[in-house]
């Protein structure tokens, strides 16, 4: 059996899927552009992971493994340079199947060195083969935060 960077799914139990993207080595995102977050697994070095190569779907689109039902989303933000944002908010989903997003906060804003925000609660079903990515669309920020990191943890229950 592969390894795999998600938790492996169970029958009546739950498993995770982490989707991430970072700005550490490039500078920091863009205003007002859409981002998409592949699985986290599948960035092998987030020091050169940068987020101009995830700004369509088509490259960061993740299959599903096993059906089941989102229940929750788990977003952390993580500032390694000390240059924050200003107080604009950021949308952040979970994009599924390049059709609906889910999940979606405007809450969050990159001024803070490290912030999370669960959204739970949540009851979409997935089925095997249904493809997520994390998604961003940024604000146009008075000052652009610098080296930042975004990270989306899906619960999915089956």
């Amino acid at each position: 059996m592969p390894l795999t960077p998600y938790s492996q799914p169970s029958s009546g139990g739950m498993y995770t899927i982490p989707l991430g993207i970072s700005w550490i080595a490039s500078g920091g995102p863009n205003d007002s552009t859409t981002y998409f977050a592949p699985m986290a697994g599948l960035i092998a070095n987030v020091a050169t992971a940068v987020g101009p190569q995830f700004d369509t779907w088509a490259e960061a689109n993740f299959e599903i493994p096993t059906a089941g039902t989102i229940i929750s989303v788990s977003y952390t933000w993580k500032n390694y340079s000390g240059v924050l944002a200003t107080g604009e908010n950021v949308l952040s989903a979970i994009r599924v199947n390049d059709a609906a997003d889910i999940a979606d906060t405007t809450e969050p804003r990159w001024d803070q060195s490290f912030e999370t925000l669960v959204v739970s609660g949540l009851s979409t079903v997935v089925a095997a083969g249904d493809r997520i990515a994390g998604k961003i669309l940024t604000p146009a920020w008075v000052t652009n935060p610098v080296g930042v990191a975004f990270g989306a943890l899906v619960t999915i229950q089956t």
